[in-house]
């Protein structure tokens, strides 16, 4: 079953693409079943369709080479590409289209390709790209979506978080790969957008009232944060990233997230992304989530002692 998800509302070196300047005109057909008339403008990986053909040229080669360079860091960061409908893979690229109505204020398939933006915040991210020179965060976010493979392996069965979570915390590392310049995100500079949710864990930590069961069990964030468990899973995301490898972890945790098996309840999705994580670290992390209050099941913790020695 292929799902739509909207994107979050207030929720370098670019390696050159071959961009083609000659406005394709092409008929689109929207999630909402719109048929359009929209104009392509093709990187290497991704293709833009616009509603307006006379956009600025140099703006949208600008925007066409860090949506080609977010594709690529999926790519490596995932081992995987998303599964094509071919609607929304327009000669070889995927799409982000520029649509009158959708899900959200941005929309985009999990795990195929195809993203969708409303008039008005199309309108804005060209505007603060050719102004400004500063992206917004909806498509880092909904690339996120494209590439989430992991529902079998590490999504809960109810009131789930980890799905959004994901997205939210590869659209700050998707961000800081292609090193763009993040515009506000409502009335947060990018900046301390991203140290909020980075510092969301030790709000979390601090407060002894806090377990993982009434948090992320329930899809619940930490009060008087104005954050939710989305941004709560990524901050756990952001600190095993901090302590145990960098990108690189990161790299080799989606790939060992693959490998677990599906999950036949919440626990079992709990107890995979923990021996994902010792795997991608090589190390025997159940202190470190036990700190943290996440539940590990007996057999998880058993599995876990066969990693090398264990993190404090």
């Amino acid at each position: 079953m292929i799902f739509l998800k909207r994107a979050l509302i207030p929720s370098v070196l670019i390696c050159v693409s071959l961009v083609s300047f000659a406005q394709t005109p092409v008929k689109y057909l929207s999630f909402n079943k719109l048929d359009l008339m929209l104009y392509a403008w093709h990187g290497n990986k991704v293709a833009i369709l616009s509603r307006k053909q006379d956009l600025d040229k140099n703006t949208m080669g600008k925007w066409l080479k860090v949506m080609d360079s977010v594709y690529s860091f999926y790519q490596r960061c995932t081992g995987k590409t998303p599964s094509i409908i071919p609607q929304y893979y327009i000669n070889g690229h995927s799409t982000i289209a520029d649509v009158s109505n959708t899900c959200g204020a941005g929309c985009g398939y999990l795990g195929f390709t195809g993203i969708e933006l409303l008039n008005s915040f199309f309108d804005d991210y060209y505007n603060a790209i050719h102004h400004n020179n500063e992206y917004r965060q909806e498509l880092f976010y909904e690339f996120g979506r494209n590439f989430w493979f992991y529902t079998d392996q590490i999504a809960y069965k109810k009131d789930d978080p980890v799905t959004t979570g994901y997205a939210v915390f590869m659209r700050f590392l998707a961000m800081e790969s292609t090193g763009v310049n993040g515009a506000p995100f409502g009335n947060w500079t990018f900046k301390v957008f991203q140290e909020k949710v980075v510092g969301l864990i030790d709000k979390y930590m601090k407060s002894p009232a806090l377990t993982w069961q009434n948090t992320l069990g329930i899809n619940k964030g930490v009060p008087d944060s104005e954050l939710g468990a989305t941004d709560l899973f990524a901050s756990f995301c952001f600190r095993l990233r901090r302590d145990y490898g960098g990108n690189t972890f990161v790299t080799k945790l989606w790939k060992s997230v693959s490998k677990r098996p599906v999950a036949k309840s919440t626990q079992d999705a709990v107890d995979n992304f923990f021996l994902a994580s010792c795997e991608a670290t090589n190390r025997n992390l159940s202190r470190v989530f036990q700190s943290w209050k996440w539940p590990l099941s007996k057999t998880a913790l058993a599995e876990s002692s066969k990693f090398k020695g264990a993190a404090h």
